[in-house]
């Protein structure tokens, strides 16, 4: 039976979201939650994810044009950087995003951490 838990960048996520809100997630501050994995930092992602944050983007674009949306022009940026005083956990030139395109990076986080520790146990049990 495996029982179902929640990442360490999941959590990360949700607390920052009870805690700011989310229109405003530190996507670094997700990546040092899971122990800063190479390869696998926020910048990096983002060139992956551009599709995804274009769709977003266009996303927002469409709410607004239909005037479902209060996201102004400033606040609908996909990703963009803390320029602020650091203030836990963020820190200043962190990467920042909306909460839907944290949520994204931090399944992306906790999915590499889980294969990460899944081959580390098989090759302890294979000795």
């Amino acid at each position: 039976m495996r029982s179902e838990t929640i990442g360490l960048a999941r959590l990360a996520v949700r607390q920052q979201v009870e805690i700011f809100g989310g229109d405003q997630v530190s996507l670094s501050s997700l990546w040092r939650a899971v122990g800063s994995p190479e390869g696998k930092d926020p910048e990096r992602w983002v060139e992956v994810a551009a599709p995804l944050l274009s769709g977003f983007a266009a996303y927002l674009d469409r709410l607004e044009s239909f005037g479902g949306s209060s996201w102004s022009s400033d606040s609908a940026r996909s990703v963009w950087i803390w320029e602020d005083e650091s203030k836990d956990p963020w820190l200043t030139g962190d990467l920042m995003s909306h909460e839907l395109i944290a949520w994204v990076y931090a399944s992306h986080l906790d999915k590499h951490r889980e294969r990460s520790n899944s081959r580390l146990t098989d090759s302890l049990a294979a000795k």
